[in-house]
Order: C-alpha cells, then sequence, then structure tokens
C-alpha cells in the first residue's frame, strides 16, 4: 500500500460533481496516548463519602488565591444522589478532582512554556496539551484574558484524544449467580438522570453518588462498593451493592421500566423527523485545459445531497401547502457557485449567461440547457422506511428510485434560507496573511468580524400537504392534531458536555465506496472533545449563501472591500440575490468514533444529533480522518482477481455544531454565550411568525 501524507483531511459532507467539498488541513503527528479513567470505588472509605458530600460544592479553584484543598476533591462518589438529579452532566465533570487540578496545572503549562499558536505549532507540546484537554473535555476558554485565549487555541483537531465517561466498575456473573434481584422501583433515578435514559447512564449517575445518599435511597447500611452491568442495546441494567455483611442485586429491564431506553429508539427518533435533501443544479464553470491551460467555460449539471431535519411549522391559512422549518448547514444549501456571476470577475459573458442561464433541473436531463423557469422544478426529497440495527449498528440503503419531488424550488430558494446564526467577535487570528483582505478589513495582529456564526441554516419551505405523508410519515399521523406539538424536537439551553451520550444519524454515501448508494447511517459516541469558539481561522472555515437582496443588509454583510457593489443589480431578472459570508467559528464537539469504526462521510451533513434524554443539541457539519499511513485497519471487502480488497480505516471523528455555545467570547450586549435556537425564537417572535411548537 502506498504511503500517504501526514495529514488530516476534512470533509464538508455535501456530495457534488463538481466543486467537491474536500479540503486537507495541516496536522501535528499525534499519539494515541489517552488518559484512562481509575475507578476509585473500591478505595473512599464511608467516612470519605460523608466528608466528601458535605464539601461537593467546594471544588472549585479560588480565582484571587489560586489555592485547592485537594483533600477534598474527588472524582466518584462525592456528590448526594438527590443533588445529582438538579445538576448537569457539565456542572457535575467541573467538581471533579481531575477538572479541578487540570485546569490549574493546564493554566501553568501554557504559562510557563510561553505558547502561542498564532506564531508557532508547538509540536513538541502537541502530545501534552491534548492529554490536559482529554481531562477537561473541552478548549479555547483557557487564559484569564482574550488574546491569551487566542494564543492557546490550539487550530489543530484532537484525533486520538476524548474524555472518558466515568462508570461504575463491571460487575462477573460469578459475582451475582447466588443472588435473587431485590424490588426497587428506578422510575425516578431514570427519569430524572441528567446524564440520559440508557442503562450505561445509570452505571454514570451512580459512579458520582455518595454512599450514604445511597444507604438512605436503598433503605441499607454500611455500603463498601459498588458494582453495575449494563446493555445499551437489549436495555438492562444491574446493580450489585456490596456492604460490610451483605450483597443486594438489584435488575431493571426495558420490558419491566418503560422509562429505559435502548440505542435504537435514539436513532429510531432521528430518522422519524430526518430525510435526505437532493439539490440539483445547472452552474456555470471555467476549467483549465490541461494540455494548453486555455479557460474552458460550460455550463455544468451538478448534484448534491445533504442530510435536513425538522425544527417546526409554520401556522398559516394556506389550504394546499404545509409551511416547514428546516436545519441543515449552510454549506449543504449554498447556491453562490451557481448563482454568484460575480465570482467570475468578469470571465463569463453576459451573452452566454443570458443564454444558458444557471438554475435548477430534475436531476435526470442533463442535456437541456434552455431556460426551465416556466416549469415546476423541486428541491428531492428521500428517506428509509425503517432503519435496519444489527449488532447495534445502524444503517440501511437508500432506493434512489422512491425520491420525491418536495419543496417548488424557483419560487422559494431566495427566501429559503429564513435564519443564518450571525454574531461579533475580535481577537481572531488568521494563518493566511495573503488571503485576510478577503475576510477582514485590516491588517492587525489580530481581527474583528460581524459576520461570525455556525454552519447552521433554518430553511422556510412550503410543500404540498399530499406530500408530507411520503416525506414523513409519523408527522403527518399527528399534524394539525394536538399531539403534533409533541412530535417535534427539544432543546435545552444548558451547557453541552462530552460525558454524555451523543446519538448522530443521516444519509452519507455509502462507507464501501464500492457501492455507489448513499444509506441511512447512525453513530453513537460516548466521549469526545469540544472546541469552545475557533479562534485561529483559515479559508476553509468561511461558508457562503445566497440570499434574497436587500439594500441594508447588503451594505451590512458586505462592506468588506466594498463588496456590496457587485450585488446592487440583479444577475438574473426577478431573482435578485446576495451573498453572505459566515466565519464557521461555533463551538463543536468532535465526537468519540472508537478506532476501526467509520465516521459519517459526504452526504451526512446537517444530520441530528441528539443526547440521550431525546433533546437536539447540535448538527453534524464535517468529517475528519487521520491519513497517516502508520496507524490503521484494514476492512475486508471482497476479492479480485486472487487479490484481496480491503478499506483502510484510520482514526477518524465527525465534527458537531452545538447549538449552545460554550464561549463567552462574543461582542453581544451582555457577553453571554450565544444559543442559536434561542435567537430563533427571538426572530419568529420579531417576524410575528406563529409556530406550533417554539413560537406557539
Amino acid at each position: 500500500m502506498n504511503k500517504i501524507s501526514n495529514k488530516l483531511k476534512l470533509f464538508f459532507l455535501t456530495s457534488a460533481v463538481i466543486f467537491p467539498s474536500i479540503l486537507t488541513i495541516s496536522c501535528n503527528s499525534i499519539t494515541n496516548n489517552k488518559p484512562t479513567q481509575q475507578d476509585q470505588n473500591t478505595n473512599n472509605k464511608d467516612q470519605n463519602q460523608q466528608d466528601n458530600s458535605n464539601n461537593s460544592s467546594n471544588g472549585q479553584i479560588n480565582d484571587q488565591t489560586n489555592h485547592i484543598n485537594e483533600t477534598k476533591l474527588f472524582n466518584s462518589h462525592f456528590i448526594d444522589i438527590n443533588e445529582l438529579q438538579t445538576l448537569t452532566p457539565y456542572q457535575i465533570h467541573r467538581k471533579t478532582k481531575d477538572y479541578i487540578e487540570s485546569e490549574k496545572e493546564f493554566n501553568n503549562f501554557l504559562k510557563t512554556n510561553n505558547i502561542d499558536f498564532t506564531i508557532n505549532e508547538n509540536k513538541e507540546h502537541n502530545q501534552k496539551y491534548w492529554e490536559f484537554v482529554s481531562k477537561l473535555g473541552e478548549y479555547g476558554n483557557i487564559g484569564d484574558t482574550k488574546l491569551n485565549r487566542t494564543k492557546f487555541y490550539n487550530p489543530n483537531i484532537p484525533l486520538s484524544y476524548s474524555i472518558k465517561q466515568q462508570k461504575l466498575e463491571q460487575l462477573k456473573e460469578e459475582e451475582i449467580k447466588d443472588l435473587t434481584s431485590k424490588e426497587f422501583d428506578f422510575t425516578n433515578l431514570i427519569k430524572n438522570n441528567p446524564f440520559g435514559f440508557l442503562p450505561s447512564n445509570l452505571s454514570q449517575l451512580f459512579s458520582y453518588a455518595t454512599f450514604k445518599s445511597l444507604e438512605k435511597l436503598f433503605n441499607i447500611k454500611d455500603i463498601t462498593f459498588l458494582k453495575s452491568r449494563h446493555d445499551d442495546i437489549t436495555g438492562i441494567f444491574e446493580l450489585l451493592i456490596n456492604t460490610k455483611n451483605k450483597k443486594y442485586y438489584y435488575k431493571v429491564t426495558k420490558q419491566t421500566n418503560l422509562f429505559l431506553k435502548t440505542n435504537e429508539d435514539f436513532f429510531k427518533y432521528i430518522h422519524e423527523r430526518s430525510f435526505q435533501l437532493e439539490i440539483n443544479v445547472k452552474q456555470w464553470v471555467i476549467e483549465r485545459d490541461e494540455k494548453t491551460f486555455e479557460e474552458i467555460k460550460r455550463l455544468n449539471f451538478a448534484n448534491a445531497s445533504g442530510t435536513a431535519w425538522i425544527i417546526d411549522r409554520i401556522k398559516n391559512d394556506d389550504k394546499d401547502n404545509y409551511e416547514l422549518l428546516l436545519a441543515t448547514n449552510i454549506h449543504v444549501f449554498n447556491l453562490r457557485n451557481t448563482f454568484d456571476k460575480s465570482i467570475f470577475n468578469n470571465k463569463l459573458e453576459d451573452n452566454k449567461w443570458k443564454q444558458f442561464p444557471v438554475g435548477f433541473y430534475d436531476g435526470k436531463d442533463t442535456t437541456s440547457s434552455e431556460d426551465n423557469r416556466k416549469m415546476a422544478i423541486y428541491l428531492k426529497a428521500n428517506r428509509t422506511e425503517k432503519i435496519d440495527s444489527k449488532n447495534g449498528l445502524v444503517e440501511s440503503d437508500v432506493d434512489k428510485e422512491k425520491s420525491i419531488e418536495a419543496f417548488e424550488i424557483y419560487s422559494q430558494y431566495l427566501v429559503a434560507p429564513y435564519y443564518i446564526p450571525r454574531y461579533s467577535t475580535d481577537h481572531i487570528f488568521f494563518k493566511d496573511i495573503n488571503k485576510k483582505s478577503k475576510y477582514f478589513d485590516d491588517n492587525d495582529y489580530l481581527s474583528k468580524t460581524n459576520n461570525s456564526g455556525a454552519d447552521f441554516v433554518t430553511l422556510r419551505l412550503k410543500i404540498q400537504k399530499n406530500k408530507l405523508e411520503k416525506l414523513l410519515p409519523s408527522l403527518a399521523e399527528v399534524i394539525e392534531k394536538d399531539q403534533e406539538k409533541d412530535w417535534y424536537i427539544k432543546f435545552k439551553n444548558s451547557k453541552f458536555s462530552p460525558l454524555q451520550t451523543q446519538f448522530y444519524a443521516g444519509y452519507p454515501k455509502h462507507w464501501n465506496p464500492f457501492i455507489r448508494k448513499t444509506q441511512f447511517r447512525g453513530l453513537k459516541s460516548e466521549g469526545g472533545i469540544i472546541s469552545t469558539q475557533r479562534k485561529i481561522l483559515e479559508d476553509i472555515y468561511f461558508r457562503d449563501i445566497w440570499l434574497k437582496y436587500n439594500e441594508q443588509k447588503n451594505k451590512e454583510y458586505n462592506a468588506i472591500n466594498e463588496n456590496y457593489k457587485k450585488y446592487e443589480k440583479p444577475f438574473i431578472d426577478n431573482e435578485h440575490g446576495m451573498n453572505l459570508t459566515i466565519a464557521d467559528q461555533f463551538s463543536t464537539l468532535y465526537t468519540n468514533v472508537p478506532f476501526g469504526q467509520i465516521a459519517l462521510k459526504q452526504g451526512a451533513s446537517g444530520s441530528m444529533v441528539i443526547d440521550s434524554s431525546f433533546n437536539v443539541i447540535g448538527i453534524l457539519n464535517t468529517e475528519v480522518e487521520d491519513t497517516r499511513a502508520s496507524k490503521y485497519i484494514s476492512i475486508p471487502l471482497f476479492e479480485y482477481q486472487g487479490q484481496k480488497i480491503s478499506l483502510p480505516v484510520r482514526v477518524q471523528t465527525n465534527g458537531v455544531i452545538l447549538f449552545n455555545s460554550l464561549s463567552n467570547d462574543y461582542l453581544n450586549k451582555d457577553n453571554k454565550e450565544p444559543k442559536i435556537i434561542d435567537d430563533l425564537i427571538e426572530k419568529l417572535k420579531e417576524d410575528k411568525l406563529k409556530t406550533i411548537n417554539l413560537n406557539p
């Protein structure tokens, strides 16, 4: 096998015929040296649990003295079980010994070694940097000033590093072979568990609970240690409590308690609300002849697909159409390459632009270059009828012939982008000085932008009522009924912690490169690492979206280099558009895809991401793969002419844009961490648009 250069490939997951979104960023060599979370169950004596319970809220760094009473810090069994149910995983983690000590040590490490990623890559410190981050679960907030937080921000991606979920020690079959399960109602614990509704989440919860509070809960005395066993595929949780004199065994299953969930429940939830969105466009391209280097201009028929899902429905009086709010990525619905004539820098003649107009097509007829605006052209949508979940793996092939003409597009494409997160930030370092003037209007060391945001767009699209059942049958069953409100997704305002289990699924191209199909596929992630705000930028982190022209907003959005002048006149009669370029800086979770598994590929962009309490936490937008030849495993595919063909699988991760920022380094009026869905709700209120769920 040929050696592959030591690089990270970062893929924006929309597949396309032209201008494929495959980009490469440089990365340093990173070893897979993950810290292990040690189980402390057997070492924590009863008196320690009482001390720790009384001091569970005191494990914080004092900013003034920077002193910690380390004798009062623990990682396990130190918070009352009742208090645990009122906290978030983010809050729980910040009370642990690992977090408090690592935050202090990380700060000292960065200052002592004069770490500054705006000047150099600090290769010799990379491994130590990520070891600290893998205990904190996040990076980007370290530093007492904005300047330091930018200097300390590592622009590389933390492959092979992930925070570990803490669970109880696993019990063995021989430890319970003579025991009978005792009666105990787990309902309240499951319903109020901040970690989620899975059996493994119960193990997480108990690992933090004090023995004293558990003695009261189970009405037993003198607990010495706990062990558990869980199966998230079938929905089983077993708990063994040892006391000084006796063993107590408890068991709960999904069959005996409906509040306990399995992996499949979460994938099914995503599947019912998601679909594949197909975008077929006619666009001009300028290519260079390989031999003569002559520029060749031609009209290209391109197709792309991504994943979209339902946020809400706008109430209206339209007898024929429902109006939906959909979520996807900006780069999925990026129509700038199609409709923005200015990108050709006057190299494309007006007569060609008018004679062979850009636009949409049906995805099949790639011969007709005539204007088809008088025809009904649709964005197509597709989905699998069911999910196939074997051995915990979720994947089902998509039947291309079953796609439906979902959204009439010519009348909607300019107004479809309803809400794009947009904020102001400063202290941004841009890596390529030769390209900086494209995005910033200064030559300073650190820059400011009013176009900071996320690779996320809320689309507002109408669909004929008789087509809804084919696209979203479960919504069609409850629409215009009392149950409809409960069908829509739920959001929480709390900060996300990678200690929470994540599920995400969408419609990527098939993981097997020899199968030319898309599929519905899902992944479960336990752990991961969060970039709280991307403070060091390069070209690949800027997203374009094509909007309906507005004179005031055009001057605001495109002030850099007076770009607004490019859009003052329409390129197409009666379709006056303009560009908005967003810097993708928002908090991003890099999921924990176990080595040997395959991350979601192109086409999965826009996939819904939820925690194990059915709360939507974000949206998928990238795939990252370590292409070092030294570290991979091979998945056998087939044999051809006596040769075994295999697929090399390297360390991979997916990037998820979180809806609640973990950084407050924004120039907002209140300097608070922005929340994307809250801001969407505010826009709905400003526009006086009533919806079923978010703004009833």
